[in-house]
């Protein structure tokens, strides 16, 4: 259980480091192999999603005033 928190964590700060992509383009870039020496697969990012939710940077960027 420790070891699915910790790759969690590595899956949200590797999305924060590439300037957090919309959700399929990081997939995307998880499964092509663009990201150089990374640990990293789409199984831990969904982990981390479902712990952790949308990033909060992501809902801020995204959202419109009214």
């Amino acid at each position: 259980m420790k070891k699915v928190i910790e790759m969690a964590n590595e899956a949200r700060r590797l999305y924060v480091i590439v300037r957090r992509p919309s959700n399929k383009a990081f997939k995307g870039m998880l499964k092509g192999g663009k990201l150089v020496s990374n640990s990293v697969a789409v199984q831990e990012y969904k982990n981390a999603l479902r712990m952790y939710g949308v990033d909060l940077g992501v809902l801020k960027g995204k959202t419109t005033r009214k």
